[in-house]
């Protein structure tokens, strides 16, 4: 723990002057908090540590610092610790939002219908009624073009994220009242090298129907957050896609090619850069400069 706190890049806040209020998630090993310190409202992520864990939590504190200078990605301001309990809290700033996934499941963006083909209709089997997604447009556009605005930054300091899905956007409201969008949840974060472009990791982190095969086999790169960019991005474009059958790569693919092709009636050049970031030969995967000119 001595070496931790030596080494630790960010602030060390006292861990009896924080003030844990309301429990948000509890995991196998952190709880989340909203918290309290000097008047000030944070998230507060407790880690149950092992002496295994320091070395990792110094690396994911170590890409926290570097992304605080980023706008559309999460600010970390603190570490707390209690040396007796081997807890780690890292204090990061509370936007007051949710999830994008949550976010997108609100009934204001779903319309009951009668119509099983419109193009962003989905059916619920418990009511055994189809519901048509009504998120304007421009809306849409307006939380890709930060999400992807997001991962540039990151891959502007040469960090992949390797968990991008819509749980680990957060939106909000700022000061005029506007959605804003921001990545969270930097644990699966690695640096990458210019003369390294991809990197190997025997244990596979992301999330399934996210993943493509390169990273369901421990292979990393830019890449990698660019596919699971482009699936976030059917997703925001559909409201939901998952119907919960899905248990294999060959079925996500079948899920997310399915609602893609309900893209290209709406949106043909919207459909034909998602298409390019999901594509199976990585050769054909742009870069995020190539994504964001696209959107814009």
């Amino acid at each position: 723990m001595d070496n931790f706190k030596q080494m630790c890049p960010l602030s060390q806040i006292p861990y009896h002057e924080i003030k844990l209020l309301n429990k948000l998630y509890e995991g196998n090993r952190s709880i989340v908090y909203k918290s309290s310190y000097k008047n000030t409202n944070y998230i507060t992520k407790l880690y149950f540590m092992k002496d295994d864990l320091y070395e990792s939590m110094l690396y994911q504190l170590i890409i926290a610092k570097a992304v605080n200078q980023c706008k559309n990605v999460i600010h970390t301001y603190g570490v707390t610790i209690s040396e007796k309990d081997n807890i780690v809290g890292i204090m990061m700033e509370d936007l007051n939002g949710e999830d994008l996934y949550d976010y997108l499941q609100t009934n204001i963006f779903w319309k009951q219908t009668n119509h099983e083909n419109n193009d962003y209709a989905v059916y619920n089997s418990v009511e055994n009624t189809y519901y048509k997604y009504i998120m304007k447009y421009e809306d849409k556009i307006h939380i890709i073009k930060q999400m992807i605005e997001a991962i540039h930054e990151l891959h502007s300091l040469n960090i992949i994220h390797n968990d991008i899905k819509l749980q680990n956007f957060i939106i909000y409201k700022d000061k005029e009242n506007i959605p804003r969008v921001k990545c969270i949840d930097l644990e699966c974060c690695y640096f990458i090298d210019h003369n390294k472009p991809t990197i190997y990791s025997k244990h596979v982190l992301g999330t399934d129907g996210y993943m493509n095969l390169s990273s369901s086999r421990g292979l990393i790169s830019k890449k990698t957050d660019i596919y699971s960019l482009g699936v976030s991005m059917v997703e925001v474009m559909n409201g939901d896609i998952w119907g919960g059958e899905e248990e294999s790569y060959e079925d996500t693919r079948k899920t997310i090619l399915y609602f893609l092709k309900k893209i290209h009636i709406m949106d043909e050049n919207i459909g034909k850069i998602i298409k390019r970031c999901i594509s199976t030969d990585e050769k054909k995967i742009p870069m995020i400069q190539t994504v964001l000119k696209n959107i814009l």
